[in-house]
């Protein structure tokens, strides 16, 4: 889905975002989870843009329709 995201930077229409929660970091890269088929999930390096505190930018390595699974902690 696309969404429109306000920062410091300016105003950015019409972008790619997903929820900060559904990011980890390897290496100091970025990476969500992906579904893909046969309900597999799999682990993808993005690159990432602007953040409001909530929403971060998808900039490359997500296609619209894309879903992303968000990190649950299990206690």
């Amino acid at each position: 889905d696309s969404a429109t995201a306000e920062s410091e930077l300016g105003r950015c229409e019409d972008v790619l975002v997903v929820n900060e929660g559904a990011l980890t970091f390897r290496d100091g890269r970025p990476h969500v989870m992906v579904h893909g088929p046969e309900r597999k999930i799999s682990e993808r390096e993005i690159e990432v843009g602007i953040s409001d505190g909530i929403r971060i930018e998808v900039v490359s390595g997500l296609d619209l329709g894309e879903r992303v699974a968000l990190q649950i902690a299990l206690e």
